[in-house]
């Protein structure tokens, strides 16, 4: 409990901002990445952090992260029934890549790229952050924005939450006594 209080205040106090699902896709403000200053921090410092965090994190992280020593942590992950699209409607499954590089007291974490489907009902069923297909049930092709509108709000804020809390978690690892500020100098 008082690491879920710890990582609530270091997400409004320390990171003004959230992830968004937006008509425009995965965004941070305006940005499709996160940029957070660590001071006197060393990219070697903050990757090592952040590595044992993801260790923790993965069952298997050997298969899930791929790495470029002291510089770059590619994530690939997979969660099962993770984001719904509407109460009572098809659960889909989630794959998602994203990308954390390190600098000299900086962390940038870029939008994940994602792909969700489902097999429910032993259709083939996709869900996009947006589309402009309009066959919907009959191709099977369901969008978070279709053409520009929101069509489910539940799978936004499940997305947004979801990949919010697990950047706050790695920023908290590579924070570890470092103060940190929110930049987007990269």
């Amino acid at each position: 409990m008082k690491i879920l209080l710890l990582l609530l205040f270091i997400s409004t106090a320390s990171f003004a901002q959230t992830w968004h699902v937006t008509p425009e896709g995965f965004k941070y403000g305006d940005e499709d990445y996160q940029v957070a200053e660590f001071k006197d921090a060393s990219a070697a410092v903050l990757y090592d952090r952040v590595l044992a965090y993801l260790h923790r994190q993965y069952k298997n992280p050997d298969a899930a992260l791929s790495t470029i020593e002291d510089t770059q942590i590619t994530v690939n992950g997979f969660e099962a029934n993770a984001v719904p699209r509407s109460k009572g409607g098809n659960v889909f499954d989630l794959d998602y890549t994203y990308t954390i590089r390190f600098k000299d007291g900086k962390v940038r974490i870029d939008a994940p790229s994602l792909e969700m489907t489902t097999l429910r009902t032993s259709d083939y069923k996709r869900l996009d952050l947006v589309t402009n297909d309009t066959g919907g049930f009959l191709t099977g092709n369901y969008g978070i924005y279709k053409n520009g509108k929101l069509k489910s709000e539940l799978a936004k804020e499940t997305l947004e939450t979801l990949f919010s809390f697990r950047f706050i978690g790695l920023l908290s690892a590579a924070l570890n006594e470092s103060p940190v500020t929110e930049s987007s100098d990269w």
